[in-house]
């Protein structure tokens, strides 16, 4: 049986704090599928690191040298190493020269967000890579893993150096039907007691013993284009789900064998099923399984009805994100292409209002290329008109692969001339996350300057602010698992 080693790489400090870590999503749904035809080994670099300074070690931590302990160790057939934020290109490609200078014949995978959408690029300029899987993995690893190399021409969604070195591009075409039928992760490769957390500081109103919290993926793809998103180029456009059986199977036994009592819903879009959002909560409170859970990636608001919320909220709903962005009906739905009216937003929050337990926060963004100063009037008196208890103000983005960014260099809207931008993305953007500027603003509205957009960042912020203090009055202002990360960072800038 051949081997292989599933690398997580350490977060770096632009997404959150090192010390501050969940169980990889992506290696553990990998794990399954690799232990069905390899033996699989997993090494989680957050945990590592986190292990090393608990030691009595004085020296500086260097994931290098742990890589190379455990790939001299193992000698496995493949590595495989996910990537799913940019940020994180250049370690997994140090790890990746790592893995073949330690081990020259073992073949090394890439997989992830950023490899998927930049796999061309990454092939032709980094010899220490042999492969990209496109998009989901399970199938694909699965192949990988018992094909010779001579007939991987044949697996779909993957892009791979043959044994002539010639990069060979097989696009996806096709994305995973039955969820059901994929094999569950191999939980037991993961010791749950690396990823405790300090949870003191959480927004839990059942006063659960927290401990190790864990994320769940149980649909994927958004059926939605917002023009700022480019999640479709790695799972499609069409919305596959697991079944509610299989969803409350996995939570069940993470919650009796695991003692895990706090959930995480990785979903880009959990609620848009609401037979199945409300079968999985019915089985949750007929369980009568004392948990809590949040959505990190927010919930797409025009899915919610008062059923659905009062399923969630009787389930153990504890923290909401919805996805709101704009109070300007032309930036969120000509612009955005939300397609959500103001009349649903108040709906919604106010089902939401009758149960207090539920911290009720929300997503906005501003910058959009059409922004103008009335159009930001328009959101903050939205925000400030809701019953929130908290929002999140973002910067606009543009991606590559989104209509924001090909609107973007269309225009000349970046902060740098559109010959720059032009020459990074053909020569060294799939390297880097986004430009080469100073954040948080990447691009200028057709009729704000960036001195306007700054004057609006501050009034957002002293509303923000506002909005605390009266959730903190009425008991519900403390910590998603999100804040508290960025908590952490600023309470311990210089730890783990």
């Amino acid at each position: 049986m051949k081997s292989i080693l599933l690398i997580n790489p350490q977060n770096s400090d632009q997404i959150r704090s090192p010390g501050y870590f969940l169980l990889p999503l992506s290696l553990l749904y990998l794990s399954g599928a690799s232990s069905l035809v390899a033996s699989t080994h997993i090494l989680d670099l957050n945990v590592s690191k986190k292990k090393f300074f608990q030691s009595d070690e004085a020296s500086t931590f260097s994931y290098i040298d742990v890589v190379k302990k455990e790939i001299t160790r193992l000698m496995p057939d493949f590595v495989g190493i996910t990537c799913l934020f940019s940020e994180q290109f250049e370690m997994v490609l140090t790890i990746a020269d790592t893995v073949k200078k330690t081990s020259p014949s073992s073949i090394t995978i890439l997989g992830g967000m950023h490899p998927t959408i930049f796999h061309k690029d990454i092939l032709s300029n980094c010899p220490p890579i042999d492969a990209v899987v496109i998009g989901e993995g399970e199938k694909t690893l699965e192949k990988i893993l018992t094909l010779d190399i001579d007939k991987w021409e044949s697996i779909e969604g993957f892009a791979f150096k043959n044994s002539q070195k010639q990069i060979l591009i097989n696009k996806k075409t096709s994305f995973i039907d039955n969820l059901d039928a994929l094999p569950p992760p191999a939980y037991g490769l993961f010791n749950f007691n690396d990823y405790k957390l300090d949870s003191s500081g959480w927004y839990n109103p059942k006063k659960l013993n927290i401990g190790t919290s864990a994320p769940i993926l149980t649909s994927r793809s958004c059926p939605f284009k917002c023009s700022f998103c480019a999640m479709n180029l790695v799972m499609g456009t069409r919305f596959r789900a697991r079944s509610a059986e299989e969803v409350f199977k996995e939570i069940e036994y993470l919650y009796w064998k695991h003692n895990v009592r706090y959930f995480n819903i990785m979903d880009d879009n959990f609620t848009l099923d609401k037979i199945r959002i409300k079968q999985i909560c019915r089985s949750i409170i007929d369980a009568k399984l004392d948990l809590s859970f949040d959505m990190p990636n927010g919930i797409m608001t025009k899915t919610l009805d008062g059923d659905v919320i009062d399923a969630l909220a009787e389930a153990g709903f504890a923290y909401c994100f919805l996805a709101i962005e704009s109070g300007s009906d032309f930036i969120r739905n000509k612009v955005m292409n939300k397609n959500l009216s103001l009349e649903t937003i108040f709906r919604v929050v106010k089902s939401f209002r009758r149960h207090p337990q539920i911290h009720l926060a929300a997503f906005f963004l501003m910058g959009m290329p059409e922004e103008t100063r009335v159009s930001l009037n328009e959101t903050y008196d939205l925000i400030e008109k809701l019953d929130l208890d908290s929002f999140k103000m973002s910067v606009a983005t543009p991606f590559p692969g989104t209509r924001l960014f090909d609107q973007c260099l269309r225009d000349n809207l970046f902060l740098v001339s559109n010959d720059k931008i032009s020459s990074l993305w053909r020569d060294t953007g799939w390297y880097q996350r986004i430009l080469n500027v100073d954040p948080p603003y990447f691009l200028k509205p057709y009729k704000m300057e960036i001195r306007e957009l700054e004057e609006y960042a501050s009034k957002f912020e002293a509303l923000r602010h506002h909005k605390h203090l009266i959730a903190t009055q009425n008991g519900r202002q403390t910590l998603s698992v999100n804040q508290a990360i960025v908590d952490y960072r600023k309470r311990n800038p210089g730890a783990l």
